[in-house]
């Protein structure tokens, strides 16, 4: 029998809702309400929970050093960018939604500009 790490990740979610002058400041007002514990998450904001190999396993690092495999992975990830939704490109392109429309418009330098889409978004 060998030895593996599991990671079990739960996620809890809350929406607030606050009047600030832009996406930022109201990110960083509900940041410093949830850092003053003004805003608590519990077992009843759950909304997932992921249960996998950690890539810190010693068997998941072998395979990370493997040329093929990381070519692997990035062939898979290319093939699935279409399907992902553009709530999770946004995360993992810029960290945030409001991450991603900053960057939008200080490198359009055009405030509330729109590129049409070609594919449908929820």
């Amino acid at each position: 029998m060998e030895t593996y790490q599991v990671v079990i990740r739960e996620y809890l979610e809350k929406k607030v809702e606050i009047e600030a002058e832009t996406p930022s400041l109201a990110v960083c007002a509900v940041e410093e309400k949830y850092n003053n514990a003004e805003v608590v998450l519990s077992a009843d904001n759950h909304s997932g929970t992921d249960i996998a190999l950690s890539v810190g396993d010693k068997l998941c690092g072998k395979y990370l050093k493997k040329t093929l495999f990381r070519s692997f992975v990035d062939d898979k990830l290319k093939q699935m960018i279409p399907e992902i939704e553009y709530e999770e490109k946004m995360r993992l392109a810029f960290g945030s939604p409001d991450n991603a429309m900053f960057e939008f418009e200080n490198h359009c330098k055009q405030p509330q500009a729109t590129i049409p889409l070609k594919t449908k978004t929820k």
